[in-house]
């Protein structure tokens, strides 16, 4: 159905399912943490899945075609590998119900590279919207939590890597956008 009203229920669910695989993925990267799995291997073990998936699903599709322009997925690539590598790391001494909205978060980098090098307009709309995301960002990081007993240099250190993760995964994100 080509309908608009078609087109956003569509939007939603599909939305809505990259929010549960997203939160699963939290989770698996969080008993990775807690397992004392080293971010480089989980992410190493995880790339041998991917790499290989995303290549068969190109060639099945018709959609691997080799074009210089593709080289931006290459540098998106080498931020997302950062992004996730600290982003597993902050997980061993971080909450995952703290550092997994944060990561998360990576769409106000993004926001802003596409405002600034792009020049895209910016908008009461995005202003406000950016503004209740930061805000929110501040609350967690400092809210009160269940494990109070994590020392404060840890807690700082979690948060310090989860802050490079969240960078580097915004910049990923708007180089897949170029």
């Amino acid at each position: 159905d080509p309908s608009p009203r078609a087109f956003m229920s569509h939007s939603v669910a599909y939305a809505i399912a990259a929010m549960v695989c997203y939160g699963l993925g939290d989770y698996i990267y969080k008993q990775a943490a807690v397992a004392r799995i080293q971010a480089d291997h989980f992410l190493m073990a995880q790339g041998w899945f991917f790499c290989p998936l995303v290549i068969l699903y190109a060639l099945a599709s018709g959609t691997l075609i080799p074009n210089p322009a593709a080289l931006w997925g290459s540098v998106a690539g080498i931020f997302a590998f950062i992004g996730f590598y600290y982003f597993v790391r902050s997980l061993a001494a971080g909450s995952v119900s703290i550092n997994a909205p944060i990561f998360r978060m990576n769409f106000i980098v993004t926001a802003l590279l596409v405002i600034v090098l792009l020049g895209e307009p910016m908008t009461p709309a995005k202003i406000t919207g950016l503004a209740f995301a930061m805000v929110a960002t501040w609350l967690l990081v400092g809210a009160k939590h269940a494990d109070d007993r994590i020392p404060s240099n840890r807690r700082r250190r979690a948060l310090a890597e989860v802050a490079v993760a969240t960078i580097a995964f915004g910049a990923s994100n708007f180089f897949h956008t170029v």
